[in-house]
C-alpha cells in the first residue's frame, strides 16, 4: 500500500513502477561521438559499444545515487542506440502518418512511394545516435512533408495522385503519376 499526499491509499501489489533518468547521458554521448558507429558495421564492435554504454551508465548511476536506493530496483535498463532496422521501422511509421495527415487534415488522399535510395538518404540525414528518432522525424518533415505541403498548396497535387520520391544526384525528386 502507498499513501498519497491527500491521504488516500493505493494498492501497488500488481504494479510495475518505471523510473527514468538522464544520469550518464553526457558520458554516453561522448562515447558515441568518439566511436566509429555506422550501418553495416562490425557486429562485435556494436556489441562492445553497447557494453561500454551500459558500464558508463551504471557507473554514473552508482556515483549519483546511494547504494541503498539503487539496491531497491529489480532491474536497471540502459539506453541503447537505435539500429538500422529500428530506424527503417520508424521511417515506415512516419510514412503511414504522412498518409493519414494528407487524408485527414489536408483532405488530399495520395499515395506516397519512396524508393529505397531515397529512404536511405532520408534515414542517413535523420540519424544521430545520441538523440534517437527525433532527428529522423525532423528529416522526414523537412525532406518529405514540407515539399508535399507546398505541392498541395500550389495545387500541383490532387486527390488520388501517386507521388514517387526518388534520389537524383543526392537530392530528392518528386514525380506525380
Amino acid at each position: 500500500m502507498l499513501t498519497l499526499g491527500d491521504n488516500t491509499t493505493t494498492d501497488f501489489t500488481r504494479s510495475i513502477v518505471l523510473m527514468t533518468s538522464n544520469v550518464g547521458s553526457r558520458e554516453m554521448s561522448d562515447l558515441l561521438d568518439h566511436r566509429q558507429v555506422g550501418f553495416g558495421g562490425d557486429d562485435l564492435a556494436a556489441e562492445a559499444t553497447k557494453e561500454s554504454l551500459r558500464d558508463l551508465a551504471l557507473a554514473a548511476a552508482r556515483k549519483s545515487f546511494p547504494f541503498e536506493f539503487l539496491n531497491r530496483f529489480d532491474e536497471i535498463l540502459v539506453f541503447s542506440p537505435l539500429e538500422r532496422g529500428h530506424l527503417e521501422q520508424i521511417f515506415d511509421k512516419f510514412l503511414v502518418d504522412i498518409h493519414e495527415r494528407a487524408l485527414g487534415q489536408a483532405g488530399v488522399p495520395l499515395l506516397l512511394k519512396v524508393t529505397p535510395d531515397a529512404k536511405d538518404h532520408i534515414i542517413a540525414r535523420g540519424t544521430d545516435l545520441r538523440f534517437g528518432a527525433r532527428p529522423l522525424r525532423r528529416a522526414v518533415e523537412h525532406e518529405l512533408v514540407d515539399p508535399l505541403s507546398r505541392f498541395i498548396a500550389s495545387e500541383k497535387l490532387h486527390a488520388g495522385d501517386i507521388v514517387e520520391v526518388e534520389l537524383e544526384q543526392e537530392q530528392l525528386a518528386f514525380f506525380r503519376s
